[in-house]
């Protein structure tokens, strides 16, 4: 062939330098067999899982889970939660097939690919496959559904002396009548000292935002897989989709907001804004994994998979709408200071972000059809946050 001849053929992937704007030859073939190759390492990884529990000996317990795959936090060893890594690496491969397979999973990518065996897409596993792992999933998703690790463990008249927004009262002493006793001070003074932190409560915290990070991780992944594809409708648990909204609730109302707000019901609370960067650094986790799962709650409730009922609407209301009553701490601050324990956390925009994606949320939730049919979603009054 000449060497013209030679030149002008073009293969998959070649630079087009005819023109100004580089353009590439796109094979949608070889498009599709990368998205068939995270499905097969997902699918593999899966029955590494389902195999490793099912060797589990009848009476398992902490010592011989695998630690590859399982939590060193699981309560129950004969019902094994996921390690944080491994549901890290599951998201991930999710996530990788939720577009691009909803666009190829058609009739053309089995005339593109007859020679690939087994499943194109997600919507294509054995509906007894996603629900073992989303059934292993909940397990780590139940587990932070009610934890509260920053109790109010201080009375209204301690929270009152200690709240940084409110001047401290000076006692002054008045005069004393001649053959009279002495005023006593007001005795609230010295019984405001708020309780001590100890090192055993510093390692219970320590151990409550690992199971919450968990639980978000297990719950990111939930909705992730539940997002991804048109799968059966017997994979699309009410319960377990209420389960991790309510575990979304539940960290941000009680871990992330209090913080944000430098809540002074807590001396727990406050001696980790003050003192504990290992523990803030926690607390970070758990908000950086918070601010990935909105998203995917936005896009589950806009697929049209599956109709979601009141209740989940109702929760994905209250989601949506908690990051616009959250008062930062120090936003106010008449000297202009930004930098504070939670800027050097959470980061400047951190909750400028999640209330962006909440807001996304919130146009979702009130384009549902359980919105516009029920009159009491609407008296939530979603104008009240512009």
């Amino acid at each position: 062939m000449p060497e013209a001849g030679r030149s002008s053929a073009k293969r998959t992937g070649d630079r087009d330098d005819r023109g100004d704007t580089p353009v590439y030859v796109v094979n949608p073939l070889l498009t599709a067999l990368t998205h068939i190759a995270p499905l097969e390492k997902l699918i593999t990884l899966l029955e590494d899982i389902f195999e490793a529990e099912d060797s589990l000996p009848a009476e398992a317990d902490q010592e011989s889970l695998p630690t590859d795959f399982f939590s060193p936090l699981t309560t129950e060893p004969s019902r094994p939660q996921l390690h944080p890594n491994l549901v890290r690496k599951l998201t991930k491969l999710i996530s990788q097939l939720t577009g691009p397979m909803r666009r190829h999973r058609s009739s053309t990518v089995t005339a593109l690919v007859p020679h690939v065996p087994g499943p194109c897409s997600i919507g294509d596993v054995k509906t007894s496959i996603l629900s073992r792992f989303l059934r292993i999933l909940e397990r780590s998703v139940r587990a932070g559904e009610d934890l509260d690790p920053f109790k109010a463990d201080k009375p209204p008249e301690i929270r009152a002396s200690t709240s940084p927004s409110k001047k401290s009262k000076v006692f002054k002493k008045p005069d004393t009548p001649l053959g009279g006793d002495e005023p006593q001070a007001d005795a609230n003074v010295d019984a405001a000292e708020p309780p001590s932190v100890t090192d055993s409560d510093l390692d219970h915290l320590a151990h409550t935002l690992e199971v919450a990070r968990d639980s978000i991780l297990a719950a990111d992944c939930c909705i992730a897989l539940l997002g991804a594809d048109r799968l059966p409708k017997q994979v699309y648990s009410e319960e377990l989709i209420t389960a991790c909204l309510g575990a979304v609730k539940n960290q941000l109302e009680r871990i992330v907001y209090p913080f944000v707000e430098s809540s002074d019901t807590s001396t727990l609370l406050l001696h980790v804004s003050k003192h504990e960067k290992a523990h803030r650094a926690q607390i970070a986790e758990v908000f950086q994994v918070l601010a990935s799962v909105l998203p995917r709650i936005n896009n589950l409730v806009c697929a049209d998979t599956i109709a979601m009922s009141d209740s989940i609407i109702i929760q994905g209301v209250y989601i949506a709408i908690g990051p616009f009553f959250v008062a930062e701490a120090g936003a106010s601050d008449s000297k202009g200071k930004k930098e504070s324990f939670v800027v050097n956390t959470l980061g400047q925009t951190a909750m400028r972000g999640l209330r962006l994606e909440a807001l996304s949320l919130i146009r979702s939730v009130r384009s549902t059809g359980s919105y516009r049919r029920h009159s009491h979603l609407s008296e939530l009054r979603f104008a009240d946050i512009r």
